[in-house]
């Protein structure tokens, strides 16, 4: 009878094999889109799948950016549009549960399956999951409808378009997954909306070069009628690491959820740095029985930051960090960069010199902060804003988007510290407040969240520009250098309303074929302002900016990138700045006819990096 049952076992696992593909899956959902931009008539969803998808729209892949716009975008495209896919379920489980998650979609979202409205989204740099499950029709075509709307919208910010110093593009510009799971399942860490939980959550406490406790919490949802008593496995492997394994079972009513939590101690791990990223790899498992039923891998890095008025100490080093601000657009395509675009901005972040990022000034893609994990860049990431800031809907919306962010992001090594701040803009002390309490309590422990104004937050950040006076008491990035004063002196709060403008050749803003003279002049400056910050207490400065990029309240690039748009360096990307900086020097000390005492001091005297 038992060898019986083995082979009536064997044989359900081969047909469902030869069926389908066996839950857990997660598959990319890029290819074979329609695309359309809505014209006089208005369309929803439901009269799409209706009619079916009209002729004339587009054959598209994703990512994709709703026109493609010229360099500089001068007049970026805002308006409604739709896509559309025809696709069959797959064959898998009857009783899997399939959704979507969208990376990022510009800016207010609503998709339709069949007909049947499934999800709303508001914000462009974050995800959210549409659940397919309900509407899906498992033994004949469906169609999947997505509307977006990308005009300016009080609610998310930032300012409208016409007065932002940079551009918000539009369309389904980042992955787009497909992912089926067992009834009982690992939850998606933003989906599941817990605070400081969801999915999986991987902490490193008692960090030393002998020893390292990880604590990895866990969240399981059941949507079976029936409890389940689990066993939940994790592997740990990496740096000669050979799948340490520990686990727990864990109760889970039915139609409910469990959170667990278990530690484990790493005997002298490999610790995460800009020279060293050494990371790991958690293979987390769930079991009924002997069945596995659901599994995720983590990525994770073991470091000790501290940082204090006097400074950072990282791994019990005292250390700066020298960085660069980002925009994520691209020529033509504006937002709907590849994951390898997005890693090859990282690696020329990196070859130029620079281990530390702000992607300035919203969420940056997963894919460029899993390129940092790898390369060793740190990142300080921002919640959108820029000299705006709405009524209750958007202060609700900017805090919910900062647990979000957070919620995604936390496992990644290279995240330095959480710019939850409207950048450039007086925020109510209330706001703050609330926005410093969300990020302790959504990661509780080793965090730090950083602001742009003195009040209540951990980190203050100040771009060089606006320095008026050192504030000791707390720790300082220079958040912005080397741009804006050198280019106008009205410290850049209201940039349509210009004045004190500085000769154009001393300016930072030279495109890369603006000649020798004026490219060594940037990197002059760069060196000068950079070597000006060392003078105060800040333990990280941040370049403006690594690539040029187009705005919106003027037509042409801003150019004080230190590559162009195209990502071709100028003289201040190459990875020895003190070396261009002394060239640079000798250089303009002669084309203005006076001894290198006598240099003016928009180009100023050279001092070498400590």
């Amino acid at each position: 009878m038992k060898r019986f049952t083995i082979l009536l076992t064997l044989l359900s696992v081969a047909i469902t094999a030869a069926a389908g593909e066996r839950v857990p899956f997660r598959h990319l959902f890029n290819d074979g889109w329609f695309f359309t931009v809505e014209q006089d008539s208005p369309l929803d969803g439901r009269s799409i799948s209706a009619e079916g998808i009209p002729n004339g729209w587009q054959s598209v892949d994703l990512p994709h950016t709703p026109r493609l716009e010229p360099v500089p975008a001068n007049d970026q495209w805002q308006g409604i549009c739709f896509y559309a896919k025809r696709f069959e379920a797959p064959k898998t489980d009857p009783e899997a549960l399939l959704s979507l998650t969208f990376e990022g979609a510009m800016n207010e979202a609503d998709v339709w399956l069949n007909g049947q409205h499934i999800a709303s989204h508001l914000g462009g740099y974050l995800p959210f999951t549409a659940d397919l499950t309900d509407a899906l029709y498992p033994d004949k075509e469906n169609l999947l409808v997505v509307r977006l709307d990308n005009r300016d919208n009080p609610v998310t910010g930032p300012k409208p378009l016409k007065r932002l110093d940079f551009n918000t593009y539009g369309g389904l510009y980042r992955n787009v997954w497909l992912t089926g799971k067992a009834l009982v399942h690992l939850s998606d860490p933003v989906a599941a909306n817990r605070i400081a939980g969801g999915g999986i959550f991987v902490r490193t406490e008692e960090v030393s070069d002998t020893s390292a406790l990880v604590r990895v919490k866990s969240h399981i949802r059941n949507l079976s009628e029936t409890g389940e008593c689990l066993t939940i496995v994790h592997r740990i492997t990496g740096n000669g690491l050979d799948r340490a394994r520990f686990g727990d079972t864990v109760q889970v009513p039915g139609g409910g959820d469990a959170e667990t939590e278990q530690t484990f101690r790493i005997p002298n791990p490999a610790l995460w740095s800009p020279e060293t990223p050494a990371l790991y790899t958690l293979e987390t498992e769930l079991y009924i029985g002997k069945r596995s039923i659901d599994r995720e891998q983590t990525r994770f890095g073991i470091q000790k930051i501290v940082i204090t008025p006097e400074g950072l100490r990282l791994n019990g080093k005292a250390r700066f960090l020298r960085g660069v601000n980002r925009h994520q657009e691209y020529p033509y395509i504006g937002y709907a960069l590849s994951d390898n675009a997005q890693r090859r901005d990282a690696w020329k972040i990196k070859q130029a010199g620079f281990d530390y990022v702000r992607t300035s000034h919203y969420p940056s893609s997963p894919a460029f902060l899993d390129a940092c994990d790898e390369y060793g860049i740190f990142v300080l990431e921002p919640i959108l804003g820029w000299q705006y800031f709405g009524d209750e809907r958007f202060t609700e919306h900017a805090l919910h988007s900062s647990r979000e962010m957070i919620r995604r992001d936390r496992n990644h090594p290279c995240i330095l510290a959480w710019e939850l701040s409207i950048n450039e803009i007086r925020m109510p002390e209330e706001f703050i407040d609330r926005a410093v309490a969300i990020g302790h309590e959504e990661y509780p422990g080793q965090t730090y969240i950083a602001g742009w104004m003195k009040y209540g937050y951990d980190i203050y950040i100040e771009a060089r520009q606006h320095r008026k006076e050192a504030l000791y008491s707390k720790p300082l990035i220079v958040s912005e250098y080397g741009d804006w004063e050198y280019f106008a002196m009205n410290a850049g709060f209201e940039q349509e309303r210009w004045s004190d403008m500085l000769p154009e050749e001393r300016s930072s803003r030279q495109a890369r074929g603006s000649g020798e003279v004026r490219l060594l002049q940037q990197a002059t400056n760069v060196q000068e302002a950079h070597n000006d910050n060392l003078s105060t207490h800040a333990f990280a400065d941040g370049y403006w900016a690594m690539f040029d990029y187009s705005r919106g309240l003027l037509p042409d690039l801003e150019l004080s990138g230190a590559s162009d748009v195209f990502r071709l360096p100028k003289y201040a990307a190459y990875g020895n700045p003190a070396s261009v900086a002394e060239y640079a020097y000798s250089v303009t000390a002669k084309r203005w006819n006076s001894p290198s005492t006598a240099v003016p001091s928009a180009v100023g005297p050279l001092i070498r990096i400590q």
